[in-house]
């Protein structure tokens, strides 16, 4: 049985890792929504990224999306956990 503060401290940890391994992948994908009109392959894009902005390029917003996305999913698992143990 974990505390409630031992389950939302694995649950920033555990998320943080999953956001920042996939956070690339979100920024690509936007950039190639936001393409008007224009057939552009993944790694051309991924290279123009690279040689503009470098790595903070595939990492630009992230700490906005980490403060927007971290609460809920906190919450979310504490609930879930708390009635896992106790039905």
């Amino acid at each position: 049985f974990m505390s409630p503060l031992e389950i939302i401290s694995n649950t920033f940890v555990t998320k943080s890792i999953a956001i920042v391994l996939t956070y690339p992948y979100q920024v690509i994908r936007t950039r190639l929504q936001h393409i008007d009109g224009e057939s552009q392959k993944i790694i051309p894009l991924i290279q123009t990224v690279w040689k503009q902005r470098g790595i903070r390029g595939l990492y630009a917003g992230i700490s906005i999306n980490i403060t927007r996305v971290m609460p809920s999913t906190c919450i979310t698992f504490l609930v879930y956990e708390t009635l896992k143990t106790r039905l």
